[in-house]
């Protein structure tokens, strides 16, 4: 049996796992006539499918910041370091299907950012029963204080090393 999955949504770094296994998304530039997303993955399966959608976000591990000043020494002082995102809430899905032929599920990750969607982070489109469980968004406080930490990091070495340069810039005019 084949189950066909498509993600939907705009959430970078969602790790999704069937029956244990990370699951890679074919992405395709459009999407073909009558498919519901560009991004699918078609597996084989048996019996009982358990889908699981996980985001975490990266500044929240407990040496994240380490992480961080290594790859913004890295990246010339944060110049081509890379972003961190902005969100700041936790996603863990897990649902149980138990599938008989070929199905199709679709799997939609809904944005934090939107109030309403808060409540409910994960939708599933299919034909059979699911049984759903953690489909929230969660916040997490720490990744947004340590991002706007990073950010201000950031600001004030470059703000130093300008007055440094504007500085020795002047001793060396006079």
């Amino acid at each position: 049996m084949t189950l066909t999955l498509y993600l939907r949504g705009n959430i970078k770094d969602m790790y999704v796992y069937v029956n244990g296994k990370r699951t890679l998304f074919e992405r395709r530039s459009r999407p073909q006539l009558g498919e519901p997303s560009n991004k699918v993955a078609r597996i084989e399966t048996e019996g009982e499918v358990e889908i699981s959608a996980c985001y975490i976000p990266p500044l929240i591990f407990k040496h994240a910041f380490l992480y961080a000043l290594a790859f913004w020494l890295a990246g010339f002082f944060g110049l081509f370091s890379p972003g961190y995102s902005k969100v700041y809430y936790s996603l863990n899905y897990t649902a149980r299907a138990k599938i008989e032929k070929d199905e199709t599920f679709v799997l939609e990750v809904l944005s934090p950012s939107n109030p309403k969607s808060a409540a409910r982070g994960v939708t599933m489109y299919c034909n059979v029963p699911v049984e759903e469980s953690g489909c929230g968004w969660v916040k997490e406080p720490k990744a947004k204080s340590r991002r706007r930490a990073y950010i201000a990091l950031t600001v004030v070495f470059w703000l130093v090393l300008l007055a440094a340069l504007s500085a020795t810039l002047a001793l060396t005019l006079l």
